[in-house]
């Protein structure tokens, strides 16, 4: 994307700003106007679209973490040896329980 981007501008500036006009450049300053409002419009644009986006599909995170029954996981602390692999949770179900004695201890502190 850099390089198309190089490429499609480096011609501007010898156009805009062509040596025999100095120091007015009278076609260069409003071209230099008119595309820094073009880029900002360009990108205020892009935030209130993705602010659009990101109301429309939420993370999927917010969506699959389910508030768990805080009573059942008091005191547990999650360690290799409860995990039925030994190790990192490979499961859904897995997942589920080391999210819900994380959120338990979080909600102790």
């Amino acid at each position: 994307m850099m390089t198309f981007g190089f490429c499609s501008q480096i011609w501007v500036p010898l156009f805009t700003f062509p040596t025999v006009q100095a120091p007015r450049f009278p076609d260069g300053y409003p071209a230099v106007v008119v595309f820094e409002v073009a880029m900002w419009s360009i990108l205020m644009f892009g935030v209130w679209y993705m602010a659009r986006w990101k109301l429309k599909n939420p993370d999927v995170e917010s969506t699959t973490a389910t508030p768990t029954d805080q009573s059942s996981s008091q005191g547990e602390v999650f360690d290799e040896k409860d995990s039925p692999s030994g190790s990192v949770p490979s499961t859904p179900i897995e997942t589920q329980a080391v999210l819900a004695l994380v959120s338990s201890r979080e909600g102790r502190r």
